[in-house]
């Protein structure tokens, strides 16, 4: 009877050591996935920042010109 429930204790002791290192891979798994995900954004975030700036610039470069004009022109009126 003592051997059976040893051999049970065993098993078990077994088992939970077997879940714990799935629980572990499971962990490392989604972290890495995490990371990944994060880093995409990251990516993202940075590229439609720099073309965000770059439409801008583009919107505003010309203005000092056209104020110029604007200021030419009622001159003249």
């Amino acid at each position: 009877m003592a051997e059976e429930a040893m051999a049970t204790y065993r098993t078990c002791v077994a088992d939970a050591k077997t879940q714990k290192q799935e629980l572990e891979d499971t962990k490392v798994t989604t972290l890495r996935h995490i990371q990944e995900v994060i880093r995409q954004s990251d990516q993202t975030i940075k590229t439609a920042t720099i073309s965000y700036y770059q439409m801008m610039h583009m919107q505003t470069a010309p203005l000092p010109v056209h104020f110029q004009m604007l200021c030419e022109s009622s001159k003249l009126y």
